[in-house]
């Protein structure tokens, strides 16, 4: 009998959290339009990436990946780049966690969650995978771990980071992940090569401290 009454009890569970979870759509295509694509100016380059408008204490900035603006930097030779139809200004990139921020022609954008994400929230990623028009695409989380940060080259560090079991590909780097709330719990920078149902983003903590310390 206890057993029948703990199956029960589980089963109800794990119907509420899939009743409360059940993404929005409407939700998830009105805060899609605060996410853009990254833009090179050569046209002839195949580089692809997002970026998303981000309100925080007031102001708005762009966020994407540091390997993105690395990489920008890398091949202009200067702290502008494109973003839909807008140029802006690389403002800081981080030395430790794969952030770059960028300046803003928008008053309005996403706002950060006030709690990080835990094992098996759902997620909502939105970004434009292998340059393609705006994807919208939902996982859970699957858990925070230490991963290899390719970007500090041979420093051998390892960095927090979460993974999701989203789908993501080329071109995602960069993608807001929302809570079931439409709010950012972290940023995609990286997907697994043999496994594209997974992703791997940095931490609503890391980006929070980072906003708190450059958006001025």
């Amino acid at each position: 009998m206890k057993t029948l009454i703990k199956l029960v009890a589980s089963l109800t569970i794990a119907v509420i959290l899939f009743i409360t979870v059940k993404p929005n759509s409407d939700q998830s295509r009105e805060l899609s339009k605060h996410v853009v694509p990254f833009k090179v100016l050569l046209m002839d380059n195949n580089n692809y990436a997002t970026g998303f408008y981000i309100k925080f204490e007031g102001k708005t900035f762009i966020v994407t990946n540091k390997h993105v603006c690395d990489f920008h930097q890398k091949v202009y030779k200067h702290n502008f780049i494109q973003f839909d139809n807008y140029i802006g200004e690389i403002i800081k990139i981080s030395d430790v966690h794969d952030l770059c921020l960028v300046t803003s022609n928008r008053t309005d954008g996403l706002e950060l969650s006030d709690t990080p994400a835990m094992p098996l929230d759902h997620v909502t990623l939105i970004g434009f995978p292998r340059g393609m028009d705006k994807v919208i695409r939902e996982g859970r989380v699957i858990s925070y771990m230490d991963i290899f940060a390719g970007w500090l080259g041979d420093s051998g560090k390892d960095v927090e980071s979460i993974q999701i079991s989203t789908t993501s590909y080329g071109g995602n780097s960069g993608s807001p992940v929302l809570n079931s709330s439409g709010k950012v719990i972290g940023v995609l920078f990286a997907g697994s090569p043999a496994y594209h149902t997974e992703g791997w983003v940095v931490p609503l903590s890391y980006l929070t401290n980072f906003l708190t310390i450059y958006a001025h």
